[in-house]
């Protein structure tokens, strides 16, 4: 969405020179990005390694122990 609305909002700035307006909205939107793909990728990083180990929860149960 970050991508898909940054050149419609730029055209909707009209004659807006990029020093003044458009610069820091473009550093600003480039900071969005970068934390974006970081959450996606760390995010991905975890669910891949929770995947990856045996839990606890899913190991059949034991029988009971008789005395």
């Amino acid at each position: 969405m970050l991508v898909v609305m940054f050149p419609a909002n730029v055209y909707a700035a009209g004659d807006v020179p990029w020093g003044n307006e458009l610069s820091p909205r473009t550093a600003t939107q480039a900071v969005f990005l970068a934390a974006t793909f970081t959450v996606l990728v760390r995010h991905g990083r975890a669910v891949a390694v929770t995947c990856a180990e045996p839990s606890l929860s899913s190991a059949p149960p034991r029988p009971p122990q008789r005395p």
